[in-house]
């Protein structure tokens, strides 16, 4: 791998973000479990048997490929625990060999290959239960009854996330999924919202980070999905957010070289 990419994907509710990033090139996506957290508390609801995303994915595996329950499998990992979430880079790991044992068969190079993390808010809860058992030793599906990490410990968190990226990055290219939340200023309320990306910072610290959203289109009575770049690590002035504003349909890849997105990266 020349350069391992991370790309932020983040939008409101049913704005297309799993959707989107399932059109990345061989896209593996790890849907972590539906989680409370709240203060001083964190549990994953572990009685769920579908993750956010398995429609999603499914429905657009089902519209774009011959098998999409092959693919399913082959693809998509719904999961509870962090030992399930570290099986789950292992079995991306077997997808990817078996796509350069393809590719090298047919003579052709493979690219990137693409791991979807969805959704990081529901990661960085994972990566808090982790840290409580690392700290006392037990495997918890909640944070119930224990010693919260104080607010000097929250770091610690951040770079058990940071640390685990910078592994997978040996192997993949990375797409990250962000929810959106309310904008407070001075504990005011603007009516605008903001990214919500962990680890913090990753929207800017990464290499490209989109906001996908729909808007009314115009006369029609009809949604349109625009994209609205945040940040762009390829942009003349990296040191800026970014405004630009694509009103097209363009897959990922047409998207990243529009935005000067060198090409042997990809």
């Amino acid at each position: 791998m020349i350069y391992p990419l991370t790309v932020s994907v983040c939008g409101g509710p049913k704005t297309g973000k799993t959707t989107y990033a399932t059109k990345f090139p061989h896209a593996f996506l790890i849907d972590f479990c539906a989680v409370n957290m709240g203060m001083a508390h964190a549990e994953v609801l572990s009685e769920r048997q579908f993750g956010e995303s398995h429609f999603s994915v499914r429905e657009q595996f089902r519209r774009f490929t011959k098998d999409p329950e092959g693919e399913m499998k082959k693809r998509y990992r719904f999961v509870k625990t962090w030992d399930e979430f570290l099986a789950a880079i292992e079995d991306a790991k077997a997808y990817k060999a078996e796509l350069e044992e393809e590719a090298k068969k047919a003579g052709k190079e493979l690219g990137g290959v693409w791991l979807v993390l969805d959704d990081s808010y529901r990661w960085r809860v994972f990566a808090v239960l982790r840290w409580l058992e690392l700290q006392s030793g037990k495997t918890r599906k909640s944070g119930k009854d224990i010693k919260w990490p104080a607010e000097a410990e929250w770091g610690l968190v951040s770079q058990l996330m940071t640390d685990t990226m910078n592994i997978l990055h040996n192997d993949f290219n990375l797409v990250l999924i962000h929810r959106m939340k309310d904008e407070y200023i001075k504990n005011v309320a603007t009516g605008e919202t903001i990214i919500q990306a962990f680890p913090g910072g990753i929207n800017y610290t990464g290499d490209i980070t989109i906001e996908v959203a729909k808007e009314d289109k115009e006369g029609t009575g009809k949604k349109r999905r625009v994209y609205k770049v945040i940040w762009n690590r390829f942009e003349d002035d990296c040191s800026e957010e970014s405004t630009t504003r694509i009103e097209e349909d363009v897959s990922p890849i047409e998207l990243m070289l529009m935005l000067k997105t060198p090409g042997e990266y990809i």
